[in-house]
């Protein structure tokens, strides 16, 4: 009675119009008998519908909606199906009815009851018959209901409510995760979502949808199974896993490339990073238990936790640093010293919590002992060590670094030398090298070291003459251990342009983008057969032209001259033609949508001026589609590609620029194309994806690390320390615990270490008597003595000589 419309008190509900819901609602409520599903729903959506109704009675009409729905899944309305209608009709008018919902705005308090109701019915329908085969609502059906209760939290701002909407959301997609591997909707609703979030995330999304995009990525990471994450021995994979694959980890890295800067985005988004690493990890130990080999094209494996480690934590350190170190200067675009101060505590806590002792072993198996592959834990531990750069030792620094942040990296450089002391290290025939196992894993280490030099000289001198690159190719021994592996589409080739494309694609870290660019288009045979080769590595036959321009993009930096742009792009199109069709013949006989080699030609350059008319910021009028379609009439043998398919690429290069990393490293770049480019190359087997969890002998590779590594983890740590005067951090217990290390290996740093807890140990002689707690000189004297007193005979004669000037100094002075 409160409604404008049917304000009139003088009139009964007999009086009303005929067609008006309330009345149809009153002569439903005189003869129940004769009710019916359909006789209910009308009415009350209806009402809900309608903008003439206040908040009050849209909330009864959808209270009504949703013991209606509520009694259709208890089973009770099963009489009501024998008039025709089904489970899937009425629940496409229900959503059709609540997503179009409208009422007029009276009182705050009952528009957010009203909306609270409106989250109520679209998470029941969504969520309404757990293990129903088929789902009753298509995939479309779960977005929009998804997107309805998306736009409502966006709308209001009240906590309670947006609490609601936010755990309507979660209850949708854990519903949709447990039923994913048994039913396709389902997997189809997660995986639209997943699309919805790649295409908003940029500059332009607000912080507050990022942290609900990083919950819903973290929610779908904990669904998925541990112990299966991927196969590589031929059993079927988990859905969940296969998005896992590419579009999570490029989403979330795209999120902290914008929001990485925010600690409450970071607070959620290292615990997904970490998910995902361990996940990896857990599939690979999985089939090593299982007695497999685990094969090298699993899913989840090296490729995600280069990616996620190197362009989450390595380039983030990189920049929440910056303001901390005396030389840097203040930029307008860095952070506060504040805002980094912060930002490193939350990246250097999910650190610790990312390296276990198993973790940090498979990134060093993984990738600083393989030459394939980047030296990633090398990486993470130079981003910490740059934090303690340019600071005199002892001496206070300009800027220095706030005691929690000294104190959780020196537990990040302690965890990491504790993975590599384990008790049961290799005590007997390590010392002295008679182990076979030790004797085969020092050769092995020996060996990767070697190839990694070489193929490091080869990039670097193809930067310096890339016109020569064929003859480097030949003269540099690369192509005596490089066999690339001949893929099934693959054209024949040279074994010097066959060598070449595979160290560009599987060694991305240190090719030399510019280079190979400008190599590939020179005007001779050599260079045209080498990027024959290279582009025939890419898989392309489902694709439209506009994903196969970006994937090629991410690989190597187009040139700068007109004419090698126009020699590059010519073989790309005759390839990506040819692809199309075979894909085409041999999935039903469709039709391609392109006629010929040139049509394919004339579209890639359409597409790259598209591109650079949509997001170069000087020009003020841009191109719509009807301009894109004008353009490129008739270029398809005289007709028109498909009107759907320009549509499709149109709308691509608007939401999402096709941009060029400036190196291969994921630090520099990362996008979900490069992602499921390198992952395509894994499932086919030319590029490993594998994860080593284990080596033979743990003694060769510590003594591998520590020369690595052992310099910088004695010159972090002893930053460190000098930093943290009243030792309060893990910084003296990893100096003892290297210390221990290096003298059960014999390595040279023992002597560098022992050195550095002997200057900080004299301090013990100043320390005010008694000690209520130990202090720095007294740890590190008992770091010393203890951890060289197992291996005195090991002792260099200069340490020797500093235990016996201290243990003189006690018995003389006390």
């Amino acid at each position: 009675r409160g409604n404008r419309r049917y304000g009139d008190l003088s009139r009964g509900w007999r009086d009303l119009e005929e067609d008006s819901p309330v009345r149809q609602l009153a002569e439903l409520h005189c003869c129940r008998g004769e009710a019916t599903l359909d006789g209910y729903l009308r009415p009350l959506l209806s009402i809900v519908r309608s903008p003439h109704f206040g908040g009050l009675a849209t909330y009864v009409a959808l209270e009504a909606v949703h013991a209606v729905v509520a009694a259709l899944r208890d089973a009770q309305w099963e009489a009501a199906f024998c008039a025709g209608l089904t489970l899937p009709g009425v629940l496409a008018d229900v959503l059709d009815g609540v997503c179009k919902c409208t009422f007029e705005e009276t009182h705050p308090q009952m528009d957010e009851a009203t909306t609270m109701q409106m989250i109520v019915v679209l998470r029941l329908c969504s969520t309404l018959q757990p293990g129903m085969r088929p789902s009753p609502m298509s995939a479309e059906d779960h977005l929009r209901a998804y997107m309805r209760i998306l736009a409502l939290w966006k709308h209001y701002r009240a906590p309670t409510l947006r609490a609601a909407a936010q755990d309507a959301l979660h209850q949708m997609l854990d519903f949709a995760s447990v039923g994913a591997p048994d039913d396709g909707v389902l997997l189809d609703f997660l995986r639209l979502v997943l699309d919805k979030m790649s295409h908003e995330v940029g500059s332009a999304l607000s912080p507050d949808r990022a942290l609900l995009h990083l919950r819903v990525l973290q929610r779908l990471s904990l669904a998925a199974p541990s112990s299966t994450a991927g196969s590589a021995s031929g059993a079927s994979p988990s859905p969940l896993c296969r998005m896992l694959q590419a579009v999570i980890p490029a989403v979330a890295a795209s999120i902290g490339e914008h929001f990485g800067m925010s600690v409450s985005a970071l607070s959620v988004l290292l615990p997904t990073v970490n998910r995902i690493c361990w996940l990896s990890c857990e599939h690979w130990a999985h089939h090593a238990g299982e007695g497999g080999s685990g094969g090298s094209n699993a899913l989840l494996g090296a490729v995600q936790v280069e990616a996620l480690v190197s362009h989450v934590y390595v380039r983030l350190l990189a920049v929440a640093g910056a303001p901390l170190r005396p030389s840097s200067g203040d930029s307008p675009t860095s952070p506060s010293v504040e805002e980094g101060s912060e930002v490193l505590v939350v990246l250097l806590e999910g650190l610790c919590d990312l390296l276990q002792p198993d973790f940090v072993r498979s990134l060093w198996y993984s990738f600083d002992a393989d030459w394939r592959r980047p030296l990633v834990l090398e990486q993470v531990l130079q981003s910490i060590a740059a934090l303690f750069e340019e600071c005199p030792t002892g001496l206070p620094s300009e800027r220095p670094l706030p005691t929690y942040v000294v104190h959780l990296c020196a537990a990040v450089l302690a965890r990491t030398v504790n993975a590599f002391s384990k008790d049961d290290l290799a005590v007997e025939g390590a010392d002295t090298g008679e182990s076979a196992a030790h004797t085969q894993e020092s050769m092995w280490l020996k060996e990767q070291l070697s190839r990694r030099e070489t193929v490091r000289k080869l990039m670097a001198s193809i930067e310096e003459k890339p016109k020569k690159t064929k003859s480097l190719v030949e003269a540099s021994g690369v192509m005596d251990f490089v066999k690339p592996h001949a893929m099934a589409s693959s054209m024949p080739c040279e074994a010097w342009a066959a060598c070449l494309a595979w160290v560009f694609r599987c060694c991305t870290h240190m090719m030399p983008y510019g280079a190979a660019g400008e190599f590939f288009g020179q005007p001779t045979p050599e260079a045209e057969h080498a990027f024959e080769a290279f582009v025939d590595t890419f898989d392309w036959g489902e694709a439209d032209i506009d994903s196969a321009l970006r994937g090629l993009l991410q690989a190597f930096l187009l040139p700068k001259e007109a004419q090698q742009i126009d020699r590059v792009l010519k073989i790309f199109a005759h390839t990506y033609y040819r692809k199309h069709v075979e894909y085409c013949r041999s999935n039903g006989g469709a039709a391609p949508y392109l006629r010929h080699p040139d049509a394919a030609y004339t579209l890639a350059f359409s597409v790259i001026m598209l591109n650079t008319d949509q997001h170069n910021p000087r020009l003020k009028k841009r191109m719509v589609l009807k301009d894109f379609l004008q353009n490129n009439r008739g270029i398809n043998e005289g007709e028109n590609i498909p009107e759907q398919v320009q549509t499709r690429i149109f709308q691509s290069i608007k939401e999402e620029e096709i941009r060029t990393p400036n190196s291969g490293n994921f630090v520099d770049g990362f996008s979900r194309s490069r992602l499921e480019d390198l992952m395509q190359l894994s499932e086919r087997g030319y590029r490993d994806n594998s994860l080593v969890l284990n080596r033979s002998d743990l003694a060769a590779h510590a003594r591998g690390f520590l020369r690595q590594s052992g310099s910088r983890l004695r010159t972090s740590l002893e930053a460190a320390l000098a930093a943290d005067t009243a030792a309060r951090s893990d910084a003296v217990d990893g100096l003892e615990e290297l210390l221990r290390l290096s003298l059960r290996l014999r390595s040279p740093e023992a002597e560098n270490i022992a050195e550095c807890l002997f200057l900080f140990g004299v301090d013990v002689f100043h320390e005010p008597q008694p000690l209520k707690e130990k202090g720095r000189g007294t740890r590190c004297l008992g770091a010393l003595f203890q951890a060289s007193s197992t291996k005195c005979l090991s002792l260099p004669t200069k340490q020797i000589h500093m235990l016996v000037y201290l243990t003189v100094q006690f018995a003389q002075y006390g």
